[in-house]
């Protein structure tokens, strides 16, 4: 449920105050810190790894390779920011322009994915889509912007940062990024048509500006080109002709030489590029210039890079005229003499990104990249992380049906906000109220110390009670002690009395007193037997009892009858009580027996 109300009175309440912009390229990994802050946005960290895969690598050992780089780029960098917005390379992303019927609004959405299924040359269930939807211009149609990627391509880069246990909250795309840092760095003039060139290491994104339209164009060649050129040319490595490209002895002739003809290449497509946006506008004359999108986004995102390297030629809201400003950057512009190179064949003032005219940025922290890096390869990842500080031109984000919908993740901080709103308001009014709820508590009060005094006067019986009901206690232990002493003593002789060979007769019997207490106390027989045979099978006997341990004859000797010449033996035997539960067990027996 959308509560507009709310989001106008809390303004900001769906963005958070501290984010990290993620740019994973194929050259290296850019993260930028951004902080909002009473005084505006500052730029807290830039962080730059090098991404040195080799091209033979599998899939999932080069997965592994980019994780363990970025994972030491944000452990050892000590960047602690939770929400990570990432941005893709706009050559992973199908782009497209359709055009819908007026529908009510709950139909929107029905009614693109119907396009998209036409557009798209995938099935659905293997792409992530989002839309951006424009005003209607004339007319009953209205126009939006179609975007899809592979669904291996987003869960393969937010595994990465789910492994680092970090939120991926937004995914964007890196060409739109970028727009949405030029636009903050007030490079634009609103009256003149803008050209931003970011040269990569394998594609460039070219965005074409004016007022609130913008167009966009992804190319695959970029600085990787101009690397290539000096390797075959010299005989080098790949890093030595990377090292070359960006040294200073690239103004020698004989190196400007091999540059020249990817110089050319790369200025061609650019010309392409405006070419083809000048050519667009032939099938866009009905628009109305300056066209608002919804939620006051600019209109007009032309279509840019594709999954099979698609030029786009359907129309696009942009408005025509002569490019009279171009901005170079990416780490492909950092070759030297490129800008003057665009400045004479453009015939136009060729500029750099400037982040710093908008943004506040604080020195360089240990692991921070080098500040001359800031504004040639950071323009993506500050444009991603402005996503979490404030809306942006056009807002792309594969991830919002994953994270249960951007709308959804802002309207719920949004709640808490109006929570701790009214949890403000029923404070208030407590403070109106509460000298009626001092008086309820004094009543209280008063009956909690009516029962203490009660309390008080009960308590010297309640302590005799307990001091008889502990002395019964006492006296009924003693008896059951008896009872239990002398149900044992009973328990023993019956065990002997099972053992006893038929020659063999006790003469004597006792006990240890700790018997009574069921402790293991001694027993100690006297008896007589018709033979030395019968004495040897009672000691076997009751070693074989369970409730006896330690069986052993202490004596036996030999002795006559006085009115006969019968011999007899005579024989003195001890042993020890085995443990409770093996007593127990005898016990059961016997009465199982005499039962």
């Amino acid at each position: 449920m959308k509560l507009p109300f709310l989001t106008d009175i809390l303004g900001q309440a769906g963005k958070a105050a501290r984010v990290l912009g993620l740019d994973i390229g194929s050259h290296s990994i850019k993260a930028a810190v951004l902080t909002r802050t009473d005084k505006g946005i500052q730029l807290e960290r830039a962080l730059l790894a090098p991404l040195e895969l080799d091209p033979s690598l599998p899939p999932n050992e080069k997965q592994q390779k980019v994780f363990d780089i970025l994972s030491n780029l944000v452990g050892a960098g000590g960047i602690d920011v939770n929400q990570i917005y990432l941005a893709l390379a706009a050559q992973s992303v199908l782009t497209r322009y359709v055009e819908i019927l007026e529908v009510a609004k709950d139909k929107i959405e029905q009614t693109i994915k119907y396009e998209a299924q036409q557009q798209i040359p995938f099935s659905l269930d293997e792409v992530i889509w989002d839309y951006h939807l424009f005003y209607k211009t004339k007319g009953t149609k209205r126009e939006a912007l179609l975007v899809a990627v592979k669904k291996s391509v987003v869960e393969d880069t937010v595994g990465l940062i789910q492994r680092l246990r970090r939120d991926a909250a937004l995914m964007d795309i890196n060409i739109l990024a970028l727009h949405n840092a030029v636009r903050l760095s007030g490079l634009m003039e609103e009256d003149k048509l803008t050209a931003v060139i970011d040269i990569g290491a394998r594609a460039t994104n070219v965005v074409l500006s004016r007022e609130s339209d913008i167009w966009v164009r992804s190319f695959p060649l970029a600085g990787n080109r101009f690397t290539e050129a000096l390797q075959a040319k010299f005989q080098l490595s790949l890093a030595e002709a990377e090292k070359l490209k960006l040294s200073n002895l690239v103004g020698r002739e004989e190196i400007k030489e091999v540059l020249k003809p990817v110089m050319e290449d790369l200025l061609a497509e650019v010309a392409r590029s405006i070419e083809i946006y000048h050519l667009e506008l032939e099938y866009d004359k009905n628009l109305a210039p300056g066209v608002q999108a919804e939620g006051g986004a600019p209109a007009g995102v032309a279509p840019g890079g594709a999954l099979a390297s698609l030029v786009q030629s359907r129309e696009g809201p942009a408005r025509g005229g002569r490019v009279e400003a171009v901005f170079l950057t990416g780490g492909g512009s950092q070759l030297t003499g490129l800008d003057q190179f665009f400045e004479e064949r453009l015939s136009v003032k060729v500029g750099r990104l400037d982040l710093g005219k908008t943004l506040d940025i604080l020195p360089p922290k240990e692991g921070d990249a080098d500040p001359k890096l800031r504004n040639v390869l950071f323009g993506p990842a500050v444009g991603c992380a402005l996503r979490g500080l404030m809306r942006c031109a056009v807002e792309i984000d594969f991830l919002k049906d994953i994270n249960w919908g951007k709308e959804e993740k802002r309207e719920s901080l949004i709640f808490k906000n109006a929570a701790i709103v009214l949890l403000g308001i029923t404070l208030v009014f407590g403070f109106f109220v509460s000298s009626k709820e001092i008086g309820f508590k004094k009543g209280l009060v008063d009956a909690r110390q009516g029962l203490v005094q009660v309390a008080k006067e009960y308590a010297p019986r309640m302590k005799d009670a307990r001091r008889e009901i502990e002395a019964l206690e006492e006296q009924g232990a003693l008896f059951s002690g008896i009872a239990k002493g002398r149900s044992l003593w009973l328990d023993v002789l019956l065990e002997i009395e099972g053992h006893l060979p038929q020659g063999v007769w006790l003469t004597s019997f006792s006990g240890r007193s700790q018997l009574a207490a069921l402790d293991k106390g001694d027993v100690t027989l006297a008896g007589k037997a018709l033979s030395y045979q019968e004495v040897n099978d009672l000691v076997a006997e009751l070693k074989g009892s369970p409730l006896f341990k330690d069986v052993r004859p202490i004596s036996s000797s030999l002795i006559r009858r006085s009115e006969g010449k019968d011999e007899i033996i005579e024989f003195t035997i001890t042993m020890s009580l085995a443990d409770q539960r093996s007593a127990d067990t005898v016990a059961a027996d016997h009465a199982e027996s005499q039962g």
